[in-house]
């Protein structure tokens, strides 16, 4: 199951960022571990619930463990509880969380909260949220049935 989860969120994040931007800097930098707050704005459809929640970031080796709290999406509605991952997209700035449904009822189905990290790792920049549920894979890849903004700050 975590597998599959794994899977859709990739998908998802595949089909959703077509370019990120490269940083080859060596400078050490601060961390993006610690506590993250989410501030949901309007969606192309529906609504997210809890709209303003926090993400804590636990650095784990190279990667981070994530705790945040379910969200449900009031379109079906459809709740992301299966335990969120840390999202890196490869050779860029672009990071972000991603949550699945417990027991999937559809191929694609899933959150996904990003942004590009700014400097200071305190705020994601263009940040926004994306939301799958669909049976259907367009070239491969989920495709988000709906979109917003949102802000996040440490």
């Amino acid at each position: 199951m975590r597998k599959r989860s794994m899977m859709i969120l990739a998908t998802m994040a595949g089909a959703i960022l077509a370019a990120c931007s490269s940083d080859n800097s060596s400078a050490p930098k601060p961390s993006l571990a610690g506590t993250w707050h989410v501030n949901v704005g309007p969606l192309s459809s529906g609504t997210l619930s809890p709209s303003s929640f926090d993400i804590v970031l636990k650095a784990s080796g190279d990667t981070f463990l994530v705790t945040m709290p379910a969200v449900t999406w009031s379109v079906g509605p459809v709740t992301f509880d299966s335990g969120p991952t840390w999202i890196r997209f490869s050779g860029s700035t672009t990071v972000g969380v991603g949550e699945t449904a417990t027991g999937n009822t559809n191929v694609c189905q899933g959150v996904v909260f990003y942004g590009t990290e700014n400097t200071g790792r305190d705020t994601l920049t263009s940040a926004a949220v994306a939301i799958a549920n669909a049976d259907t894979l367009h070239l491969g890849a989920c495709v988000a049935n709906a979109t917003g903004s949102m802000t996040m700050t440490k």
